[in-house]
């Protein structure tokens, strides 16, 4: 089972308008509600392509029974095209009433919902503002409110019901009562071997003590951790710093160990580090001679331990970087033309996470998640 964490989940609001004026009264061309939160995003993306999942995290107000009821529709439909050929169809939403039902895979490909379990606490879920003007767009997100002592505790137990060989997925902002490294603590309380995060900057090198399987940064939260400037998405840059982020340690179930090479490794692929554009090398041998990609990340981070195992950059209309234990790939994105990107990055994850644990084929997992973001934004 996939398990979602998100633990500041929220409504966004979409508003789309034309000439914006600072500080003016002005008039949206439309608007449109979606539920948000990157760890519901990627339920919701795996729901898509046929990846059942249970979400965690916590709601609150009326903005959270709206959350709870939009994800309380827990069976969707989805035939899946496997070529891409005709493109992904939209979800069909059946009622709450055959929910729970067994359908026969003689008729329906895939049996396709996200279940939820929430917890309810004090305040209102977050509000979150898109305002999409003359093709720009700006975020305005909100905090969240203050989570008691006794539902974290709530939500601990739950986590040590996640078994050995769930996957589970942090993403996301903390609320703001939480220390920096509160998913690295989550991590403990499961006897998961499969952690992945997505998060930013300082939660996200908080995290990197569990020694994930996977964290997903796009190009400007790594360039933020680095105080460097990687707009430019040079490859062998972003290779470089990824690296840095990377360990060579792996976790156990219940803890962290050393590398253990009979353990997900890549069955299809030679180790790539020389990176080409078509995410294939020349040579098996190492990017910088100087060994700058084997720095250790105690001396890197004063003195803190850690450091993920694979490390998967999303670079937007550019595609996405994944530097792995067997090597780094590239993939590029398709050309297309598309109205918003919000949500692109989770689209990415969720079909990276559908393929790599059917095939734990690092490279057939990034090229099925670069076309497969591709489809879905165009789509909705």
């Amino acid at each position: 089972m996939v398990y979602t964490l998100t633990l500041n989940p929220a409504i966004d609001y979409y508003l789309e308008t034309e000439n914006f004026q600072l500080g003016m009264t002005n008039r949206s061309l439309g608007e449109s509600f979606k539920i948000g939160g990157k760890g519901i995003n990627v339920s919701r993306v795996l729901s898509r392509l046929g990846i059942q999942s249970v979400a965690l995290g916590f709601i609150a107000g009326f903005t959270g029974k709206e959350i709870q009821r939009h994800c309380g529709f827990n069976a969707r439909l989805a035939i899946i095209d496997k070529d891409f050929s005709a493109g992904l169809t939209d979800n069909c939403v059946v009622s709450t009433e055959i929910a729970d039902k067994t359908f026969d895979v003689e008729h329906i490909e895939k049996n396709c919902g996200f279940k939820t379990d929430f917890i309810e606490v004090d305040g209102v879920s977050r509000i979150n503002v898109k305002l999409l003007n003359n093709g720009l767009e700006t975020e305005i997100n909100g905090n969240g409110g203050i989570i008691s002592d006794e539902k974290i505790d709530l939500l601990l137990e739950k986590a040590n019901n996640i078994g050995e060989d769930d996957v589970v997925v942090l993403c996301g902002s903390l609320p703001r009562n939480f220390p920096k490294d509160f998913y690295s603590t989550f991590t403990k309380y499961t006897k998961s071997r499969h952690i992945i995060i997505d998060t930013s900057e300082q939660t996200l090198l908080a995290s990197l003590e569990c020694r994930p399987f996977l964290i997903k940064p796009n190009h400007l939260e790594l360039g933020e951790i680095f105080g460097v400037d990687l707009r430019s998405c040079d490859i062998s840059e972003l290779q470089f710093y990824a690296e840095k982020l990377r360990s060579g340690g792996r976790r156990q179930a219940g803890g962290y160990s050393d590398r253990q090479t009979d353990r997900q490794t890549d069955k299809h692929s030679d180790v790539y580090s020389d990176v080409r554009t078509d995410g294939y090398s020349d040579r098996r041998t190492d990017v910088y001679s100087d060994g700058r990609l084997n720095g250790n990340m105690d001396s890197f981070f004063g003195g803190h331990s850690g450091g993920a195992e694979n490390v998967l950059v999303s670079m937007g209309e550019k595609g996405a970087l994944l530097v792995t234990e067997n090597g780094t790939f590239y993939e590029k994105a398709p050309q297309i033309s598309v109205k918003s990107t919000v949500g692109a990055g989770d689209t990415l994850l969720a079909a990276f996470i559908s393929e790599y644990f059917k095939s734990f084929n690092y490279n057939a997992a990034l090229k099925f998640a670069v076309k497969t973001t591709a489809q879905l934004i165009v789509n909705s």
